[in-house]
């Protein structure tokens, strides 16, 4: 009896497990749809701020610092329950900090997660802000930008890359890693062939537009990471839901050959009685 009551505990514990992924996978779809959307249309007009930033970059830009300290800005999700999404963010960085002198890189977090990650690979931390990739503060981004561009013009470090997960599919998540200071030029063949007219000026240009770009650019690795996590919650939780489900399944047919086995074991010393 006593066994049959622990079942009835583990059945009732489980179907209120998948009640909760369940829900969770519901509400992880309706924020990734979203998601999804808004990281992927903007990616051409990101690309194309870029591009056309990188026709007015002053060429000393384009050279890479002698000062080899790094900041490095990572993007992480704002929570857990996202399955190996984390994890493989870590296992990217790591391999990336691997080929570097770790006393030489500045990591700048956004939020807890990035954090925790920086602490595990023994990273140091300069600077923690709160900023939900879910829910980016416009204000907050021009912050960090406006520390990494002072660290760069004082010398403090050389360059800057962002870390974060780039949205595949809903199966697939990749890490990546992209320079953003000091900016590359990918045209100089097209610009050496063609003949650009910039008005008013290349350097008025260059102060309105860049700053633009850049934000863009770190405002795209928060909307990839947010769809990212998205995907990546929705496809967890629906795995599961998928294994309550048959963790349930498997542990009823339990109780029902253990209630079924009492029952018999009754009816058999029922009838033993009744024979003597």
């Amino acid at each position: 009896m006593a066994s049959l009551q622990r079942l009835k505990k583990r059945i009732k514990t489980v179907k209120n497990i998948a009640k909760v992924t369940k829900a969770m996978q519901v509400a992880a779809t309706l924020k990734m749809r979203k998601a999804q959307l808004a990281a992927i249309s903007s990616r051409l007009f990101t690309e194309k701020m870029a591009e056309i930033s990188s026709f007015v970059v002053p060429s000393k830009s384009l050279k890479d610092s002698v000062n080899p300290r790094i900041d490095l800005i990572i993007v992480a999700p704002d929570r857990g329950l996202c399955g190996s999404l984390i994890s493989n963010l870590l296992k990217g960085l790591s391999v990336w900090v691997s080929d570097k002198d770790k006393e030489s890189i500045n990591v700048i977090c956004l939020n807890s997660k990035a954090q925790k990650i920086a602490g595990i690979l023994g990273l140091s931390i300069t600077a923690i802000f709160d900023i939900s990739v879910n829910h980016p503060d416009v204000g907050k981004l021009k912050s960090v930008l406006q520390l990494v561009k002072n660290d760069i013009s004082t010398g403090v470090s050389g360059s800057c890359y962002i870390a974060h997960m780039d949205f595949v599919n809903l199966m697939q998540q990749k890490f990546t890693i992209d320079q953003l200071l000091p900016l590359i030029s990918e045209n100089t063949d097209v610009k050496s062939k063609t003949d650009i007219l910039i008005e008013p000026d290349p350097t008025t240009v260059y102060d309105s537009l860049v700053p633009r770009a850049l934000q863009m650019k770190l405002y795209q690795a928060i909307l990839e990471t947010a769809a990212s996590e998205s995907s990546a919650r929705a496809m967890a939780m629906k795995n599961a839901s998928e294994n309550a489900s048959d963790i349930g399944t498997y542990l009823t047919g339990q109780y029902n050959k253990q209630r079924q086995a009492g029952i018999t074991a009754e009816i058999a010393e029922v009838v033993g009685g009744s024979l003597i």
